[in-house]
């Protein structure tokens, strides 16, 4: 298995929603900082 699908199962094996809730509303929070306009980067990953 690849890293990169070492990395998806290891997705998968949390609880998928809650952490894309947590590192969207995070993102967001964080979007709005002007210190920090390199988020969207790390979205776009």
């Amino acid at each position: 298995m690849t890293p990169f699908g070492l990395a998806a199962k290891a997705v998968s094996d949390v609880h998928v929603l809650p952490l894309l809730h947590y590192l969207a509303y995070g993102n967001w929070l964080t979007c709005h900082q002007p210190a920090t306009p390199s988020c969207w980067d790390i979205i776009a990953v």
